[in-house]
């Protein structure tokens, strides 16, 4: 047979010791690297910039939701979902920096404004100054965000969030959204509130809960998202429901295709490994191995399908809670919310927090479902765990309205102001202690109608699930009973009057049209 003929300048390569394999292989990663050098030294674009504006004027308390609850659970939702830098700016008739452009892994701080959106409120440097126009002053806030945005390079937005009612409105917001437009800055406009309906301004005073007033009549406050778009429109940017997420940055193309070529090549060498195990004589080790990988995979379905469910009971809860109590849906929307918590507490996850939706649930469609002093109790008992004081004074309300034995159709009638006043009077409100005529009981005790024993090694509230189901006739409340929750709830509303620094928001507007 003929030999082949070779090339000198060919020869050393053909009979080269190394594996050809390895020759193709270095030949692809040195051709994809030439390819790929075009894209070295070409990052893409900086991450995005954004600053919320979000807007604190005392018209943002209107509403059953408040909007300002509104306008922190958006602001949450899109923080969630944003890989960019973010900073707030807070707003009513001044504007303040609250938290400065943080990246993803350093929002502490932005995540702490936005849970105290009630403290930040507050703030002095929020409150209208003699002679100013008005009480919604959102021309500062784009102001601010326009001359934080301006020395920053990169691509750069500003989201406002309000419900757009100004009492005066003026160019002055107008002129800020076009200053924000030349300066190549976007806009992304967020309406709250229901432009249906107009809602009081509720004030919290010593004596309850009073209204805001305006030359001698209660002011009536509506959202204006026409008013919105307008400011939307004049800075060249959008009217959206929600935060949409920004773009991130460009792909690095020459690392993409780099990294490719070494893995596709990895694991061209490395396949005959697999059937080696296959033939090895200890090949039934295999099997737990790949065994083991699935269980792990379903572990995290579960957990992951788990996640799916509380984020559904927690949008259904949301929904029910701004329909109105005369709404036949509220308890259609609530029920759904149920099923869904109930799908989270039976997964493998601590049910703990699915448990707390569950009672949430029942209580939005109480009126349909009365649910009787035990599973109350029991409710107590896990807000205590949550540290919730709105879901407290709901339970110990709907706990002080409980009807007697007989009478279920018939609620109790629950004290007046006047005894709400001889109550707090007398100084001796607690929360979550005892009465000085009536021992307290333990809600396990109540709840599960067990002794005083305790079960070793549960935490507080495991297994009271069931007894939110118990239909037993309601157990009366005695007058010492409902006199300590009064005493606690009461208690409870001071210290967090203090810790709100209630006389800074509920400022009286006698000049300026506040709100």
């Amino acid at each position: 047979m003929r030999q082949p003929t070779h090339d000198p300048l060919t020869l050393p390569a053909v009979r080269s010791p190394m594996p050809r394999p390895l020759v193709r292989g270095a030949a692809t990663i040195a051709l994809i690297c030439t390819i790929a050098g075009g894209f070295w030294g070409k990052p893409g674009p900086a991450q995005v910039t954004t600053l919320l504006v979000i807007d604190l004027s005392q018209s943002m308390r209107a509403g059953n939701p408040p909007r300002w609850v509104l306008a922190r659970d958006k602001a949450l939702a899109g923080l969630d979902n944003a890989a960019e830098s973010i900073g707030l700016i807070t707003c009513a008739a001044r504007s303040r920096l609250a938290a400065a452009p943080a990246s993803r892994a350093d929002r502490g701080r932005l995540r702490d404004c936005l849970d105290q959106l009630r403290v930040e409120a507050a703030h002095p440097d929020l409150a209208p100054l003699p002679g100013a126009v008005s009480g919604t002053r959102l021309g500062t806030g784009l102001a601010m965000a326009r001359r934080v945005l301006e020395g920053l390079s990169g691509p750069r937005r500003v989201v406002l969030i309000s419900d757009g009612d100004d009492p005066k409105h003026d160019s002055d917001v107008i002129l800020e959204a076009v200053a924000l437009a030349s300066a190549k800055i976007d806009l992304v406009v967020v309406p709250v509130g229901d432009p249906m309906r107009e809602a009081a301004i509720p004030l919290e005073t010593d004596l309850g809960i009073d209204l805001l007033e305006w030359q001698g009549a209660p002011v009536r406050t509506r959202a204006q998202p026409q008013w919105l778009a307008t400011i939307a429109e004049a800075g060249g940017g959008v009217l959206v429901d929600r935060i949409p997420p920004a773009p991130g940055p460009a792909t690095d193309w020459g690392t993409f295709l780099l990294a490719y070529a070494l893995v596709a090549w990895i694991w061209y060498l490395a396949y005959p490994v697999p059937v080696f195990l296959l033939l090895f004589p200890l090949k039934l080790a295999v099997f737990p191995i790949i065994l083991a990988l699935y269980g792990c995979q379903q572990g995290s379905d579960r957990v992951e399908a788990a996640d799916q469910a509380m984020d559904s009971a927690r949008a259904l809860l949301h929904q029910a809670a701004n329909l109105g109590l005369d709404d036949p849906q509220r308890a259609l929307v609530a029920r759904q919310a149920e099923s869904w918590a109930r799908a989270a507490a039976t997964s493998s996850r601590p049910p703990k927090e699915a448990r707390l939706l569950l009672i949430q649930a029942h209580l939005l469609h109480g009126n349909c479902l009365p649910m009787d002093r035990p599973a109350l109790l029991a409710a107590l008992e896990l807000a205590l765990e949550e540290s919730d004081p709105a879901f407290l004074n709901q339970i110990r309300w709907s706990l002080a309205q409980c009807p007697p034995p007989g009478r279920r159709d018939t609620p109790q009638k629950s004290p007046g102001p006047a005894e709400q006043s001889t109550a707090a009077s007398e100084g001796l409100g607690d929360p979550g202690g005892s009465a000085p005529d009536s021992p307290r009981r333990d809600s396990g005790e109540v709840a599960s109608g067990q002794g005083t024993e305790n079960t070793p090694g549960l935490m507080p509230g495991t297994g009271r699930l069931p007894v939110l189901l118990d239909t037993r006739q309601p157990q009366q409340l005695s007058e010492a009973e409902a006199l300590e929750l009064l005493r606690a709830a009461l208690a409870r509303q001071r210290r967090e009057a203090v810790r709100w620094n209630r006389d800074g928001w509920n400022r009286r507007a006698v000049e300026v049209p506040d709100w």
